[in-house]
């Protein structure tokens, strides 16, 4: 009897450490690896921006969050969120906003997906969780741009 009942605790210790350690730990710092307008996936380079450049996100463990997107300057926009972790979504919000709607997201490890649906267009970013953000140059990419934007003409 007492075998069994060690052997029982034991089991629900294994399965509590599955549970703690399974859920990973969402905070860090995310990079866009793939990209999907709604008509086209782009893994390496979107309209001559990078793709790692394209969006970034760096998730706080205090709850907080901020969405970082390529504007043609040096610094990037940032927008900032509140999430939590629902299973495997994120939630996010925006409190400082009104009539902020929810945006979700699904975790999978170290990968972050995105997927947002605005005026009947499904866009989707598929993020990488990175130890530092990629460095570039923003005036290559800004050539890389003008010469994207003369292809589509």
């Amino acid at each position: 009897m007492k075998k069994i009942l060690f052997c029982a605790i034991c089991l629900v210790m294994a399965l509590c450490c599955l549970v703690g350690c399974g859920s990973g730990d969402v905070a860090g710092k995310y990079e866009c690896a793939e990209y999907n307008d709604g008509k086209t996936t782009y893994t390496d380079v979107a309209k001559g921006i990078p793709i790692h450049a394209f969006f970034r996100m760096e998730i706080k463990e205090d709850g907080k969050a901020v969405f970082y997107s390529f504007s043609g300057k040096e610094e990037m926009d940032k927008e900032e969120f509140e999430w939590k972790k629902d299973g495997d979504k994120i939630i996010f919000t925006q409190p400082d906003k009104k009539n902020s709607e929810e945006e979700e997201g699904t975790i999978d490890g170290d990968t972050l997906t995105l997927t947002i649906t605005e005026d009947g267009i499904t866009q989707k970013a598929v993020l990488k969780k990175v130890d530092s953000f990629s460095k570039y140059d923003i005036q290559e990419i800004m050539k890389s741009v003008a010469e994207a934007a003369k292809a589509e003409d």
